[in-house]
C-alpha cells in the first residue's frame, strides 16, 4: 500500500533523505548535489514546522519510506517565469533504487495532485529538466500538459532547460 506521510522532525527521517541524497540519479535531477546529514536537517527541518511554506511528505511503500513529495505556493519571480497568474508547485523524487519505474511515482503525483485540486487549488505545476524523459513520460500519465520550456539556474547556478508541465481539473 502506498501513503504519504508529512515530514516530521525525526532522525530515521533525515537518515533516509541523506541516503536518497547520495545518489547521483536522484542530485542530478533534484539537486544537483549530495547533501550532508547536516544540510539535509538544515533544508528540511524548517519544512517539519506548522508555519512552514513548503509542504513535504515522504512517500512510504508498504511501511517503508520510499522517496520524497511537496508542495508549494508558486513564488512570484516563477509566475513570471512560468506566465501565469497563480498556482502550486510539486518536487517529487522516488530515493529507493528498486522502487523507481513502478509506477508509485504516478500514484504518488496523482494522490497529491487529486488533494490539491480538492483544496480549491487549479493550476498545479511540475517543472522537470527537459533530459529527464522518464519524469516528463510519468506526468503526462498524471494529466500534466506541457506548456513550455524555459532556461533558469538550478540550484548550483547553471543555466539548465526545464519542461513547464500544468495540471488543471
Amino acid at each position: 500500500m502506498l501513503s504519504l506521510k508529512r515530514l516530521t522532525n525525526k532522525e530515521s527521517n533525515y537518515q533516509a533523505l541523506y541516503e536518497w541524497y547520495q545518489d547521483e540519479e536522484v542530485t542530478s535531477a533534484f539537486e544537483q548535489k549530495s547533501l550532508s546529514i547536516n544540510e539535509i536537517k538544515n533544508k528540511y527541518y524548517p519544512r517539519t514546522l506548522k508555519n512552514t511554506n513548503v509542504f513535504v511528505y515522504l512517500i512510504f511503500y508498504q511501511n517503508k519510506p520510499i522517496g520524497l513529495i511537496q508542495y508549494q505556493k508558486i513564488s512570484l519571480e516563477n509566475l513570471k517565469l512560468y506566465k501565469i497568474n497563480d498556482g502550486y508547485e510539486i518536487d517529487i523524487f522516488i530515493g529507493s533504487k528498486k522502487y523507481r519505474n513502478k509506477g508509485l511515482g504516478t500514484s504518488s503525483i496523482n494522490i497529491l495532485t487529486n488533494y490539491l485540486h480538492k483544496k480549491g487549488i487549479t493550476t498545479v505545476v511540475l517543472c522537470p529538466l527537459s533530459s529527464n524523459k522518464i519524469a516528463i513520460n510519468c506526468y503526462l500519465k498524471c494529466n500534466y500538459k506541457i506548456n513550455g520550456v524555459f532556461i533558469t539556474k538550478d540550484t548550483q547556478g547553471t543555466n539548465k532547460e526545464y519542461v513547464l508541465m500544468i495540471n488543471k481539473p
